[in-house]
């Protein structure tokens, strides 16, 4: 009987969330390789159709951040502008 060793669960670099939402920052090494990279993971949680809890996640390179963070800020004036006229 062979004895398999238990791989340890990897913890970011940082992580924060708020309700449903999360971003983690990994540090990830590259197979056969000294080299490491970051990546960013944004996660959202919610409950699927039968009842119990999912989760969708999207990875993207610590350079694209502040990409994302300016296109949500649009996306947040873009969707205020719509209540003032529509309301959701």
């Amino acid at each position: 009987m062979s004895e398999e060793q238990e791989t340890p669960k990897r913890k970011p670099l940082a992580s924060f969330s708020v309700g449903s939402i999360s971003v983690s920052c990994w540090e990830n090494e590259v197979e056969g390789s000294e080299r490491k990279f970051k990546s960013v993971t944004i996660r959202k949680a919610f409950q699927g159709k039968d009842g119990e809890m999912d989760s969708r996640t999207v990875s993207v390179n610590p350079s694209e951040v502040g990409c994302l963070a300016g296109l949500l800020s649009k996306m947040e004036e873009a969707v205020i502008q719509q209540q003032e006229t529509v309301p959701f």
